[in-house]
């Protein structure tokens, strides 16, 4: 088989599967989970090992959130103004699958907490955590921003079937 070579609307679709795919597999793990938990029975009140899960998943959610930030600026940092574009466009797709990790772990760690202790906050916890992964949808604006692209890199990438060399 072919290779294709990569066009900038192979490129930016690509980035849009993936952001999408990692938002609806949260939603589905998480919809699946209430659906097992809703016949389970628990006890309403705060037990000690809620409240330790609580301050777990609170920490690594935070942790989660600032961490993407600051290591997905740092490493944004790093790339060289004079590579290709194509390897400034890998680097940058895998720093946006990184991203995407340090927030979907904290969402998965809440829905072990959420199963282990049945408590209905841990779902606030993901819920808020599926929205940042909303608001971290990688567009073109934003590669052209986070990259420092100039115009040549700018126009090829706003030119739909230009092969990305």
């Amino acid at each position: 088989m072919e290779n294709k070579p990569l066009t900038s609307k192979d490129y930016f679709l690509s980035l849009k599967i993936l952001h999408i795919g990692v938002i609806f597999s949260q939603i589905f793990i998480c919809v699946i989970f209430m659906y097992w938990m809703h016949n389970v029975q628990h006890d309403a009140t705060i037990t000690k090992t809620t409240e330790i899960f609580l301050y777990v998943v609170i920490i690594i959610a935070a942790f989660g959130i600032v961490g993407s930030q600051k290591y997905f600026r740092y490493r944004l940092d790093k790339i060289d103004d004079q590579n290709s574009l194509k390897s400034k466009l890998k680097e940058y797709q895998a720093l946006i699958v990184l991203r995407l990790t340090f927030i979907n772990f904290p969402s998965y760690t809440a829905i072990v907490a959420y199963i282990v202790t049945g408590f209905y906050f841990f779902l606030i916890i993901i819920g808020i955590l599926i929205v940042v992964l909303a608001f971290l949808r990688p567009t073109k604006e934003n590669t052209f921003s986070d990259l420092r692209l100039d115009s040549i890199e700018m126009d090829k990438l706003n030119t739909p079937d230009e092969i990305i060399d």
